[in-house]
C-alpha cells in the first residue's frame, strides 16, 4: 500500500535527526518543506500523466485560395 505524503516526509525528517543532518529544534519547518516539496512532486507526474489534448480541428484551407491577389 502506497505510504502517504505525510508518512512519506515524516520519514525522511527523522532520517535526517538520526543522521545528525538536522536538529530536533528544526524538526517542524523542515517537515512542513518536505510535505510541500512532495505535494509539488506530486502534482508534477499527475500533470505529466494526462493524455495530451487533441489537437483542434480545423477545417483545411487552401492556402492559394485565401491569399488575396
Amino acid at each position: 500500500m502506497p505510504q502517504s505524503l505525510m508518512e512519506l516526509a515524516k520519514e525522511l525528517t527523522l532520517a535526517l535527526i538520526q543522521t545528525g543532518n538536522l536538529l530536533p529544534e528544526a524538526m517542524q519547518e523542515m517537515l512542513q518543506q518536505t510535505y510541500a516539496s512532495l505535494n509539488a512532486l506530486k502534482a508534477q507526474e499527475e500533470k505529466a500523466a494526462l493524455p495530451p489534448l487533441p489537437a483542434s480541428e480545423t477545417a483545411r484551407v487552401d492556402w492559394r485560395k485565401s491569399i488575396t491577389k
